[in-house]
């Protein structure tokens, strides 16, 4: 952690419970939850594209854009901790060959050296988004 105060230990804590439960998804899981997005899209799509709607149709329309957005919900929150997750395994793998590199291991220093430009690039693309 970069800084060591209570507000960021408890982002912390929940990150870690977040990713925890994110990689806790069976497979099974992850089945069931693509096949019902998949389900709500098709019918969403379906019913979108028709140019008269019956009133059946148009309370199921609304149904399901009702349902939609919490799903897209969860599932843009958990991309977004398996992004961090990957970022941070990222930053420590990085960070980990500098030292070696800095300690005269020449294998480290290559390594290093390819990394560089990309890790220098996606520092910049972060700090232009904030």
């Amino acid at each position: 952690m970069l800084y060591n105060d209570d507000e960021i230990r408890e982002d912390e804590k929940r990150f870690q419970e977040n990713l925890k439960a994110v990689r806790s998804l069976t497979e099974k899981e992850k089945q069931i939850l693509t096949e019902q997005m998949d389900k709500l899209l098709d019918g969403l799509q379906l019913l979108t594209s028709k140019p008269n709607l019956t009133e059946a149709e148009m309370a199921m329309l609304e149904k399901l854009k009702e349902k939609i957005p919490p799903i897209a919900e969860k599932i843009n929150a958990m991309k977004a901790t398996l992004d961090e997750s990957v970022i941070r395994q990222s930053n420590a793998y990085y960070q980990h060959i500098k030292k070696l590199a800095e300690e005269g291991n020449e294998d480290a220093k290559k390594i290093y050296e390819d990394l560089k430009p990309a890790y220098q690039a996606m520092l910049k693309e972060q700090l232009g988004e904030n």
